[in-house]
């Protein structure tokens, strides 16, 4: 017995996925704008006129460990998950 494929194209399907993109996209726009952008502003080349190499190395640090910090219970979270879900 052969079964039988449907190869409709379904309108709902079509826009879920449409929908589900552009939200996507609307919501990186939205963390960058908030979240990267005003953690990024002291190394921005308008910021750092007049600064020596060595200054702008710290201020690039300083960046770095304000961007790193959100991510770490993250990691942890994800890396325990995938501990105890391969210990298991």
């Amino acid at each position: 017995m052969k079964s039988r494929i449907d190869y409709r194209i379904r309108i709902s399907y079509i826009m879920e996925k449409a929908a589900a993109t552009l939200g996507s996209i609307g919501l990186m726009i939205v963390i960058t704008e908030q979240y990267v952008l005003p953690t990024i502003q002291p190394i921005l080349p308008s910021q750092t006129v007049g600064m020596t190499f060595i200054q702008k190395l710290g201020e690039l640090g300083w960046v770095l460990l304000d961007m790193i910090f959100p991510y770490i219970p993250l990691s942890i979270c994800l890396l325990s998950f995938v501990l105890f879900y391969l210990s298991s």
